[in-house]
């Protein structure tokens, strides 16, 4: 009996390895970067298991799928209370308020440009509340690019940002899976946008850059085209061989979290 178990073990085995040849022979024919890849480079996505989170000082938990997510987004996403807002905060929420928006210049955005930023969109990418995904909208760009354009004209003339592209699909990602579930600090939320929306966002940053970019500091690399960080460690670098003292000094701050 025991030879017979040893002898079914082996003959499993051997199958197994000849399965898992053929699947990975065939997949890597299809598609170089395909399962095999993702499994080998351990980039293959796997779900995690909702977790209960402890809610407060009386050991309480969430026990059920609603009010898991609610206790998730509310951490994660927290309701703003002018109650808890510093002097500073409440005067920059009052100057924003009694803002009155001008007329719009006279800046023109062409079919050219959305046609160009058309082009850059991702066909697989998740779309948002209209559904409407970027294979879809590359195929009707042709004949809806003059109406878009003129709705994008009318916005930025009309200092009006549409009400429904503000709206988005909020989704909650488990950052890594083998991490604990039950750390908030694990999950990161992110908004499914409409296409629409982000190409309008996308002509109306680059009209920015446009105004902007001769204003922005020599020394500053982030969020400005053609800079990054390369160039400034290259001045850092720089400046540090150029300097004529014994020792050089350098503070860095590492801000937690700047995105989020």
């Amino acid at each position: 009996m025991t030879r017979a178990k040893q002898t079914f073990k082996e003959k499993v085995e051997k199958w197994r390895q000849k399965c898992w040849l053929e699947f990975a022979e065939n997949d890597l024919a299809r598609n170089l970067w395909g399962v095999v890849y993702k499994l080998a480079s351990e980039k293959l996505k796997t779900r995690g298991i909702l977790q209960s989170f402890q809610t407060g000082e009386n050991n309480n938990i969430t026990r059920d799928f609603q009010s898991t997510m609610e206790f998730l987004i509310m951490s994660l996403l927290p309701d703003d209370d002018p109650d808890a807002n510093t002097e500073e905060q409440r005067v920059t929420q009052s100057d924003f308020r009694t803002t009155t928006a001008e007329v719009g210049s006279d800046v023109v955005i062409t079919e050219e440009e959305v046609d160009n930023f058309v082009s850059q969109t991702q066909k697989k990418k998740a779309p948002g509340l209209d559904n409407l995904k970027g294979r879809i909208l590359k195929k009707l760009h042709l004949k809806i690019t003059p109406l878009i354009t003129r709705i994008y004209n009318a916005c930025w003339t009309l200092n009006y940002f549409p009400t429904t592209s503000k709206k988005g699909n909020l989704v909650v990602l488990l950052k890594d899976p083998k991490a604990s579930h039950a750390n908030i600090k694990n999950y990161r939320p992110i908004t499914l946008l409409p296409e629409h929306r982000k190409i309008f966002e996308k002509t109306i940053r680059r009209k920015l850059e446009e105004e902007l970019s001769p204003l922005h500091s020599q020394r500053q690399f982030g969020f400005v085209k053609g800079r990054s960080t390369s160039d400034a460690l290259h001045l850092l670098v720089s400046t540090i061989r150029d300097s004529q003292a014994k020792y050089v000094a350098t503070i860095f701050f590492d801000i937690k979290g700047p995105i989020e």
